[in-house]
Formats: C-alpha cells, sequence, structure tokens
C-alpha cells in the first residue's frame, strides 16, 4: 500500500508540475489538476479505499510519506501564490491556509468517496464540486 502511495504523491506531482508550467489561469489550472487526479483515483475504486483505509498516504500515521507531501503541497501553495500575484486570487488569506483549505476539501471528498458512499457516485463531479467552492471563496 505504501509503494501505491509513493505513486500517488508523484502522480500528484506531475499533475501540478503540468499546471505550474502553463499559462492558463488559477481557475483553469486547478480545474484541470484536480479533474485529472479525481480520474486517476475515480479508475480503481477497491484500490483507493485500501489506500484509504490503510493510511499509507496519510503524512502523520505513515511518517515517510511527509516528504512527499509537502513536495506536492509546496506545488499547490506556487499557483496559488502565482494567482495571488496575478489578482486572481484573495490576498485576504496566506497561500499556505488557502493551500491547506484545498487540500482538505480534495482530501475528505476523495476519502468519503473511496469508503463511506456506497453506488455509483462520480468522484470526478464530487472533486468539480468541491474546487468551485473553493474557487468562489478565494476569487477577488
Amino acid at each position: 500500500m505504501r509503494e501505491v502511495g509513493r505513486r500517488g504523491y508523484s502522480c500528484i506531482k506531475e499533475h501540478l508540475k503540468t499546471e505550474l508550467s502553463s499559462d492558463a489561469t488559477t481557475a483553469e489550472r486547478l480545474r484541470r489538476m484536480y479533474a485529472g487526479m479525481a480520474r486517476d483515483v475515480e479508475s480503481d475504486r477497491p484500490l483507493w479505499r485500501a489506500v484509504v483505509l490503510s493510511a499509507a498516504m496519510d503524512p502523520v500515521r505513515s511518517p515517510e510519506m511527509r516528504r512527499l507531501e509537502e513536495i506536492a503541497f509546496s506545488l499547490l501553495r506556487e499557483i496559488l501564490a502565482e494567482g495571488q500575484e496575478r489578482g486572481e486570487v484573495t490576498k485576504a488569506f496566506p497561500v499556505v491556509h488557502l493551500a491547506e483549505f484545498m487540500e482538505g476539501l480534495y482530501t475528505t471528498v476523495v476519502r468519503r468517496w473511496a469508503v463511506d458512499l456506497p453506488g455509483p457516485h462520480s468522484l470526478t463531479e464530487r472533486v468539480r464540486s468541491a474546487l468551485e467552492f473553493f474557487l468562489k471563496g478565494v476569487q477577488q
């Protein structure tokens, strides 16, 4: 499970790096990035249920994941900081808080989808909804 967790963080890092290299708006970057991440996870719900239940990607319970999580988190902060510089993201909150809020939304949606919700609920749709909620709160 930890190897799957490492691959998961690697995938997140690649999505973030791809978006950092684009000239798109912050909202477009985040929409593409989170849609891609949701599709990756949604493709194998039983696997991600096992990852969530084993806490294989939890940096608190799996200390070896802390460095990988921090790399991904720093790239998200970078995207949001660029958004603040461009005037697309509010400066009312420190960028580290904004990144924590978005990471918390995404993590909660994935965990609930993986273990709590029976049936064919679309993770991609749930992540899109969470992201739109976040974007409404952070736009200038």
